[in-house]
């Protein structure tokens, strides 16, 4: 989501940098700003070619990378960019469509080193100076490169987003392109005031895909997998449930619960794992199996495990 988020912001910024007025120099140091300050990441070197549309609702560019210091690790290829730049004044990044034909992610960003914070802080989405409304994304292909899933994949992307005085919104659709079939799904919502997420979860995949290989499962089965829930995020809760060639085989929920100020959590999921373990653990585990358990975090640092 955040690097969609970049790509959007970037996409706007070469209207301000073609146009010819002062309010649009204006416009151009605003964007900047916006992305130096409120995206993180390491140095970034954004380099733009064959853009057109600058004073249109509607822009395209031919190609668009943005590189680190080892080089161009993201690049855009036919990018349609259809934004309403007058909403900038009224403080919102109204994008109705962001579209593209190719987009390569060779490698993750290099990342800049932090120091971890002694003090565990609370979840909480950017609180960023204008709003930000993606009414429509599709890419037709992204290729992700081997070091992301240890193996090349392509995908293509559609969905809509949004970042509005710290409520969030996602619905996002990723389908795989190779020869193995395989569907991301993602519908999630969250506020800062209320702290009420509401998350929706649903991963396919076809025999000898990414998740059966990665998790070296037998025969390399189908995968289903499902996460539904809803509620204050101190006492989320949501359902799980995880099936192998159409078959059901583990369920149950997990919940997280706030005990005097101490943030815990309790999984309650069972089922039939033998068709995920290797033959010689069939017996050990039987066809029916739980797994049961609850901890907190507590003040000095230490974890409780209580079930």
């Amino acid at each position: 989501m955040k690097y969609i988020l970049i790509a959007c912001t970037l996409c706007a910024a070469p209207v301000s940098v073609l146009a010819q007025t002062t309010q649009e120099d204006e416009d151009k140091g605003y964007i900047t700003t916006l992305i130096e300050e409120n995206l993180s990441g390491v140095s970034r070197d954004v380099n733009i070619s064959g853009f057109k549309g600058a004073l249109s609702s509607e822009a395209t560019i031919d190609r668009l990378t943005i590189a680190d210091e080892d080089g161009i690790w993201l690049t855009l290829e036919d990018v349609v960019f259809q934004w309403s730049r007058s909403a900038l004044l009224r403080g919102r990044v109204d994008v109705q469509e962001l579209s593209a034909k190719r987009v390569i992610v060779s490698r993750a960003p290099l990342s800049e080193a932090t120091t971890p914070s002694a003090e565990a802080q609370p979840f909480s989405l950017p609180e960023l100076p204008v709003s930000i409304e993606l009414g429509k994304l599709q890419i037709d292909r992204i290729e992700l490169g081997e070091s992301f899933l240890g193996e090349p994949v392509n995908i293509s992307l559609t969905g809509n987003a949004s970042l509005v005085g710290g409520e969030g919104a996602a619905n996002v659709t990723a389908i795989r392109l190779d020869e193995t079939a395989g569907e991301f799904i993602i519908d999630g919502s969250y506020s800062n005031i209320t702290t009420i997420l509401a998350l929706k979860l649903d991963v396919s995949e076809a025999a000898n895909g990414i998740a059966a290989k990665q998790l070296n499962i037998p025969d390399r089965p189908s995968l289903a997998l499902t996460i539904s829930g809803d509620g204050p995020l101190e006492t989320f809760a949501a359902d799980i449930a995880l099936a192998t060639d159409g078959e059901d085989r583990i369920a149950g929920s997990f919940a997280l619960e706030s005990n005097n100020g101490n943030q815990g959590f309790r999984l309650n999921i069972g089922g039939d794992v033998t068709p995920l373990l290797e033959g010689d653990y069939h017996d050990f585990f039987g066809q029916d199996v739980a797994l049961v358990a609850a901890g907190r975090q507590l003040p000095d640092g230490r974890f409780d495990l209580s079930d």
